[in-house]
């Protein structure tokens, strides 16, 4: 579950960086050399073009868990959930139903990529 994690925040971020390349190659932005500026640029003018407010609120949470996987003192799979501890002995479960509903998301997030994109060029 966590290896499909990864995966899933690596699309984001490929998602959000298509997004800011190709508003930056319209010349509606100037990207910055600092992921959370670029991150924070396109939550402001661009999340809503592509996203609803909650999809936003759901990768703001696929990049929260795999930033507490990654630092996490220890995790265990508990009833078919993965349990992370996070270093202030906080706890985070990812289900099957989770992953499953993040998932959705990024083929939502893909084919409004393309759709937008495509009206444009």
């Amino acid at each position: 579950m966590l290896i499909t994690l990864e995966e899933i925040e690596k699309a984001v971020k490929n998602c959000i960086n298509s997004i800011l390349h190709y508003e930056h190659f319209l010349r509606k932005i100037n990207l910055s050399n600092n992921a959370k500026d670029n991150f924070r640029i396109f939550e402001q003018k661009f999340s809503k073009r592509y996203l609803t407010k909650q999809e936003l609120e759901y990768i703001k949470e696929i990049l929260i868990l795999t930033k507490e996987h990654k630092k996490s003192p220890t995790e265990f799979l508990r009833k078919e959930e993965v349990i992370i501890m996070t270093e202030n002995q906080n706890t985070l479960k990812l289900s099957m139903q989770k992953l499953n509903n993040f998932l959705m998301l990024i083929k939502k997030l893909i084919l409004n990529i393309k759709n937008k994109t495509k009206e444009k060029v």
